[in-house]
């Protein structure tokens, strides 16, 4: 489509746009009026897709063309990365896995020998007492036990550098749902936000109108009118 033809069609746009602000409806000839000028511009809409469409269908096939053509290609470069990233991400969960453990072995034994301090000191607060001693009991139940502070264990590295560039691993969470009816019981009882569900408002369309529904719990049903027609 050559630029006069479009320049055609920009200034019918804007005389058209403001020849409908200045319509309102007040008796049958204006509502007349109305049903002429909506047809004649569903007709020049017509007009326009007619001139526009052996371009766009020319640029369609090219574009999909095109996108099959890099679909193609791509596959076995998106199934090599697919086929590495997946070794990279098994390496990094099993790297924070031994992570977790050891930092778990740590914590465990800052708290035995928290816990060997402790009895150590109560016994020997016990035998003060025994002895008689009261205030020696009382100042080492009120001893502070200091511990060596636990080293937290390195984290896996998230980035690996290499001479081509890098690779970062971020470590995520997968979610699927394994019962709706529970998700729904849980968002009812407010185990759980209401953001949780997604409500289709399309499906509650279909369902009110086959029902002849005017009301529905939990929605707001309004009548709509749509314009419709046929240029000559």
């Amino acid at each position: 489509m050559d630029t006069k033809a479009i320049q055609k069609y920009e200034e019918q746009g804007v005389d058209l746009l403001s020849h409908a602000e200045s319509i309102m409806i007040v008796d049958p000839t204006t509502r007349e009026l109305a049903v002429e000028f909506t047809t004649k511009a569903r007709g020049a809409l017509k007009a326009l897709e007619t001139e526009f469409r052996p371009d766009i269908q020319k640029a369609h096939s090219l574009h999909q063309d095109l996108l099959g053509r890099l679909k193609t290609l791509s596959e076995p470069f998106k199934e090599a990365k697919r086929i590495v990233d997946g070794e990279i991400s098994r390496d990094y969960l099993e790297q924070e896995k031994i992570r977790e453990e050891e930092q778990r072995v740590a914590d465990k034994k800052a708290e035995a020998e928290r816990a060997a301090q402790e009895a150590e000191l109560q016994a020997e607060a016990e035998e003060a007492i025994e002895a008689g001693d009261l205030e020696e009991a009382e100042e080492l139940l009120d001893t502070t036990i200091e511990t060596a502070p636990v080293v937290p264990v390195a984290e896996a590295p998230k980035t690996v550098r290499s001479v081509g560039g890098t690779t970062t691993v971020k470590k995520d969470i997968a979610v699927t749902v394994a019962d709706k009816d529970t998700v729904i019981e849980a968002v009812t009882a407010r185990e759980l936000p209401n953001t949780l569900l997604d409500v289709n408002l399309g499906a509650a369309k279909r369902y009110a109108k086959a029902a002849g529904l005017k009301t529905m719990p939990g929605f707001h049903i309004t009548e709509t009118a749509t314009v419709a027609g046929r240029a000559r």
